[in-house]
Parts: structure tokens; C-alpha cells; sequence
């Protein structure tokens, strides 16, 4: 029994110490592999953008020397030169057909402001949003969250009370009255719409429902094999918490957030091509399991059955 107690523990060692290196090694390249594809992303969008920009002056240059060229025509009629006008005939059928392009219209809802952040439609937003995040982060990581906030609010109105004390001293020298500077702000109407409270509450409490359901088909078992996947899943995330802090999870959220909805975009075609594959492969893999072992099949089918 010692022997065999023995022998048992050192495999349970070696397939932990395994998990284990391999977790921490898929996390850690993991991460490198997200910040690398940001800064790829946001290079290649840059150099996108000056390519298309650098397109547009030669081609404005182009029609500029034509212009240049049609007006230095020779007006002498003896000349070698010979100009004819184009017809109606030739101006229906063009030599050339320009290229048109997609024009990037801003958003004007909150929703479609993020999602302009979050896929580079303006590098400069994007990447002023991405360095502010990161900053805050850092604040955050660094100070306690009540600190950051009493501090930020001290500056705020240390320096609007400066400027209001300002501007009333200004006007009693200048005989020019005292008048609140911040007027134009405090005459603005800040009231929330209501219709867009309800319809926002209504979304969150249609995904609230959903992921209530599908934690309580997890929870009391309604596949085994779900249930299993499940837990699963929590203990890969006891190594996560061990090896992570709040800081670094939420520094991969943000570089995550920025960089892999871009990528997807660019590379749409590719990746749902390979997920399509890995995914047939995995629920070939659950239809071979459930038909060897029938009792991992959901309880809730039998239930439709037999009510059927």
C-alpha cells in the first residue's frame, strides 16, 4: 500500500507540476501574443492610413498638372498642335473609372463612439483612449480608488474656484462685472432620457435572464458533460487568480479589448474558417461521448420527449 501510495502521489505531483507549467506558459505567451498583435494592428493601420493619404496627393497633384497642361494649350492655329474638344459621344464612356472608397462617418451615440475606439476608425482617438486607460490603470494599481477620486475631485474645484475668483477680481478692476464664467455650462440641461434608461435596463435584464438560465443548467446539472466543462473552467481560473493580480487581468482586458476586435476584423475570413473546423471537431468529440455514454446526454431532452 505504501508503495503503491507513493507511486500515486508522484504521478498526481507530475500531472499538477504539468498543468501547471503549461497554464503558466500558455498565459504568459498568451500575453505577449496580445500585446505584439496591438502594436501589429496599430502599425499596419498607420501605415494604411499614410499610404491612402500619400494616393490622394498624387492624385490630386496629377489632376492639378492636367488642368496646368489643358490651360497652356497653344491658341495659335498654324502650331503643330492641334486640341479638339471632347464630345458628348466621349464624356459617356470614360477612360478610367475612379475607385470609391469608404468614407469613415463618425458616430454620433455612445455606443458607436466605443466601437470607434475600439477598431482604429481614428488612430489618434484610439490611441489617446488606449494611453488614458492604461494611465488610469496605473493610478488605480498604485493608489487606493477613494484617494484617486477625493484628489481628482480637490483639483477640479481647485481650479474652478481659482478661475471664478479670477474672473471676478478681473471685472471689479476693469469695471466690467463679475459674471460666472462657467454660465454657459450651468444654463445646459443635463437630464438623463428616460426612454434610453428603459431601453438600456431592458437589455441588461434580457442578458441578466440569459446568463441566470444557463448558470442554473450548469449548476444543477443538466448536461454532465457541460457541468464538467464548467468546472473545468473555474479551476483553470484558481491558477488565473494564483499567478494574475486585478491589475495585470484588467491590463490584458484593455489591450485585449483594443487589439483582437481589429484583428478580427482584418482577418474575419481566416479565423472563422479555422474556428468553423474546431468547432466541428469538438462537437464530433461530444456526439462520439454521448453516444458511448448515453448518460451524459441533457436531461432536458428526455423531459421534451417524454412530454411529447
Amino acid at each position: 500500500m505504501s508503495k503503491l501510495g507513493a507511486a500515486s502521489r508522484g504521478l498526481y505531483l507530475l500531472i499538477a507540476f504539468l498543468l501547471n507549467t503549461a497554464l503558466r506558459v500558455g498565459l504568459n505567451l498568451s500575453l505577449i501574443i496580445s500585446v505584439g498583435m496591438t502594436f501589429y494592428a496599430v502599425g499596419k493601420f498607420s501605415s494604411q492610413a499614410i499610404k491612402e493619404r500619400k494616393e490622394g496627393i498624387q492624385k490630386r497633384g496629377g489632376r492639378q498638372r492636367q488642368r496646368r497642361g489643358l490651360s497652356d494649350r497653344p491658341s495659335d492655329p498654324s502650331s503643330s498642335f492641334t486640341w479638339s474638344p471632347r464630345t458628348t459621344e466621349d464624356m459617356a464612356q470614360p477612360k478610367f473609372r475612379r475607385q470609391q472608397k469608404e468614407v469613415y462617418v463618425p458616430a454620433t451615440d455612445f455606443v458607436g463612439r466605443v466601437l470607434d475606439l475600439i477598431y482604429w476608425r481614428d488612430p489618434k482617438k484610439s490611441g489617446i483612449a488606449l494611453s488614458l486607460a492604461l494611465i488610469a490603470l496605473f493610478i488605480l494599481g498604485r493608489y487606493p480608488l477613494l484617494s484617486v477620486i477625493a484628489y481628482t475631485g480637490l483639483a477640479v474645484v481647485a481650479a474652478t474656484l481659482g478661475f471664478r475668483i479670477f474672473k471676478s477680481v478681473e471685472g471689479q478692476i476693469k469695471k466690467t462685472g463679475g459674471e460666472n464664467p462657467f454660465q454657459e455650462f450651468l444654463a445646459k440641461d443635463l437630464t438623463v432620457p428616460q426612454d434610453r434608461v428603459h431601453a438600456q435596463v431592458d437589455v441588461l435584464v434580457e442578458h441578466g435572464n440569459c446568463l441566470a438560465n444557463q448558470i442554473k443548467r450548469l449548476v444543477f446539472v443538466d448536461s454532465i458533460l457541460d457541468t464538467a466543462k464548467f468546472g473545468l473552467f473555474l479551476w483553470s481560473l484558481t491558477y488565473i487568480a494564483s499567478w494574475f493580480s486585478g491589475c495585470a487581468l484588467a491590463f490584458l482586458a484593455i489591450v485585449g479589448t483594443f487589439s483582437i476586435p481589429k484583428l478580427y476584423e482584418t482577418y474575419q475570413e481566416p479565423i472563422d474558417a479555422n474556428l468553423a473546423v474546431v468547432k466541428q471537431h469538438l462537437q464530433n468529440v461530444q456526439n462520439t461521448l454521448e453516444e458511448k455514454l448515453p448518460f451524459l446526454r441533457r436531461t432536458t431532452v428526455e423531459v421534451e420527449k417524454k412530454e411529447q
